[in-house]
């Protein structure tokens, strides 16, 4: 890509962004808590990679250790950062993947 910079990030920063928690609320109001696991970029648009956060005592689904890719659909000054679900596995098993390639090195992936 032309548009690509090099960007240098230390250990701790990353770190940091890793360890960001994300607090969306659904249609019905409901707030749930994710940890930031990556912003992918995919045919010009954003994807986030994000963990569903359970607290101590929460019954965790069979499918624990999921993730939820979800699109970067707004960014604004009075909302923030607007994310979207989307219907096209194409672009959702994409992303995994590319996520999936990206942190090989720190996540045991079961396909």
């Amino acid at each position: 890509m032309d548009n690509e910079k090099d960007l240098q990030v230390t250990d701790e920063e990353l770190q940091e962004v890793n360890n960001a928690v994300i607090l969306l609320t659904d249609e019905d109001g409901k707030d749930t808590a994710f940890e930031f696991l990556d912003l992918i970029e995919f045919e010009g648009e954003e994807y986030v990679v994000l963990s569903p956060m359970y607290e101590d005592g929460e019954e965790v689904d069979e499918e624990e250790g999921h993730v939820v890719i979800l699109k970067l659909t707004e960014e604004n000054e009075e909302e923030g950062e607007v994310y979207s679900s989307f219907d096209n596995p194409r672009i959702e098993e994409e992303v995994y993947n590319i996520f999936k390639e990206k942190w090989q090195d720190k996540y045991n992936f079961v396909d």
